[in-house]
């Protein structure tokens, strides 16, 4: 609590330049850094900032300047329309999602959610190369769903848990994923 009492965040609400001047300071720590400085604890870290990170597109708090998350936290605070960040016209629901599923659907695409990927199937080349995904195991019993295209919306961790070894041992890029 005393961190953030004491953070740009609270002096943005009354003083927006100087909050911004506090944070301009801050590019050269990690939100871990300079969340702990005060006493805040790793458990907290665990728990609640890093998912905020991943949310926001970043990896975790360790590799994220205290600069940038501390700005969008600021636009937050200050801004009433803080979940949009003036992007949208009323809710992301009615403003992004409901547009996409309708042009999604209006297409013949089917989106199905809440519904756990076990492994992705793909196919190999000669090689042992994968070349494309062809379709998704989900559920508690792996039901094969195949598809002609697969799009997987997976934050870090949920990747971490899907890919498939030969992505990893072919293509540096997804075994780069590891190391986040």
């Amino acid at each position: 609590a005393l961190r953030l009492g004491t953070s740009p965040i609270v002096r943005a609400l009354f003083d927006f330049d100087g909050g911004m001047d506090m944070v301009r300071d801050l590019d050269d720590i990690t939100f871990t850094e300079w969340f702990t400085q005060l006493g805040g604890k790793r458990g907290s870290l665990d728990r609640m900032w890093d998912p905020i990170a991943y949310a926001l597109g970043f990896i975790d708090c360790d590799h994220i300047s205290a600069r940038c998350m501390l700005t969008i936290f600021m636009l937050f605070a200050i801004r009433t329309e803080a979940s949009v960040l003036r992007m949208l016209e009323g809710s992301p629901q009615t403003g992004l999602h409901d547009p996409i599923l309708k042009y999604l659907d209006e297409r013949g695409v089917t989106i199905n959610l809440s519904t756990g990927c076990r492994e992705l199937v793909h196919d190999l080349d000669e090689n042992g190369k994968p070349t494309r995904v062809t379709g998704i195991k989900v559920g508690p019993k792996n039901e094969l769903r195949e598809f002609d295209a697969v799009v997987c919306a997976l934050d870090v961790p949920g990747i971490k848990k899907v890919l498939p070894q030969s992505f990893r041992d072919n293509f540096p890029m997804f075994d780069n994923i590891y190391n986040l």
